[in-house]
């Protein structure tokens, strides 16, 4: 099921990426609805998918799996839209508010443990083209191949 979860991702990060690279925006249906799969597939096949941050009561019953997982996307969404909104304001609008959402997504695709490896991954990325060719770049791409790269590491 990995490589399944993997290969919709990819695809799904990808259309988003050249959305964003053709019109510089990311629509919000888009990620309501990449929000919602991503959720239902690592709900229904998480112990093969990945496992949560933490397990309540250690007990690893389909009960305490399902909610273990809920806490552990909301954990991710809220720190992946945290974390890119604050740049979002520290960037004066290089970063926009599609780049936040997209990321509290990424969030719930790679989960809280792998999040900080995704998000640095594609800052790092961002960063490296950006001082290479000094234009202004979307943001959606280097996100999408962190997020998929964490898959990895």
């Amino acid at each position: 099921m990995d490589h399944y979860l993997i290969a919709a991702a990819a695809i799904y990060l990808s259309v988003i990426a050249i959305k964003d690279y053709r019109e510089r925006r990311i629509p919000n249906s888009w990620l309501f609805v990449g929000t919602i799969f991503f959720a239902l597939v690592i709900g229904f096949w998480s112990e093969e998918i990945r496992s949560p941050i933490y397990y309540f009561d250690g007990d690893w019953t389909s009960h305490n799996r399902l909610f273990s997982l809920g806490v552990d996307m909301m954990l991710a969404q809220a720190a992946g839209a945290f974390a890119i909104a604050l740049l979002a304001l520290l960037s004066q609008g290089a970063i926009g508010g599609g780049d936040a959402k997209l990321a509290a997504t990424a969030g719930v695709i790679v989960g809280f443990n792998a999040l900080l490896t995704a998000l640095v991954i594609g800052l790092s990325l961002a960063a490296l083209i950006l001082m290479a060719t000094n234009k202004t770049i979307p943001f959606a791409p280097f996100l999408g191949a962190g997020t998929i790269a964490a898959f990895f590491i």
